[in-house]
């Protein structure tokens, strides 16, 4: 049965009738948000197996990834009051305790770059536009960039260049 986020949602008591062999969510951060109902139905759905995957990164907060690892393995993260005051603590996570979490997580995830999955694009094209500064914006700039400079030769006077050389 392939089916999409909205039908599951509006299926779930008859897609909950059965014991599936394999629940498989493509675009998986449609359930990174743990408390909506599209989370919280692909959570209900029962299955001998599961797998996620995504093409999106993380982009607001480690309890996305929480929701997804609750999809796959309930617990294996812990419950989600637990994993928060552990890693979603406003930036107080200590760095052991992110190295830890990519420890546990690795084995689970596979990730790739843009060159490895999708060889028929072409290579990344950049070009640089040089646009000239207002006269008032290019004043503050040189003043700002002049204080940085004197900040920068005080500090190397003060503490020294340690082997370094300053062009």
């Amino acid at each position: 049965v392939v089916t999409t986020y909205a039908i599951l949602r509006l299926d779930l008591a008859r897609l909950q009738r059965r014991t599936w062999h394999a629940l498989i969510l493509d675009e998986a951060q449609n359930i990174k948000n743990p408390e909506s109902q599209t989370a919280i139905a692909a959570k209900k759905i029962k299955s001998k197996h599961r797998f996620a995957q995504t093409g999106t990164p993380l982009e607001n907060s480690l309890l996305e990834l929480w929701s997804v690892f609750d999809f796959l393995m309930p617990d294996f993260l812990d419950q989600k009051s637990m994993f928060k005051s552990r890693y979603v603590r406003s930036g107080a996570e200590t760095p052991e305790d992110i190295a830890g979490l990519r420890v546990k997580i690795r084995p689970f995830m596979l990730r790739r770059i843009k060159s490895e999955v999708a060889t028929e694009l072409p290579p990344k094209t950049e070009q640089t536009f040089k646009i000239p500064l207002a006269p008032e914006q290019q004043e503050l700039y040189d003043k700002v960039r002049a204080m940085q400079k004197k900040k920068l030769y005080d500090a190397i006077a003060e503490k020294g260049m340690g082997g370094s050389t300053v062009a």
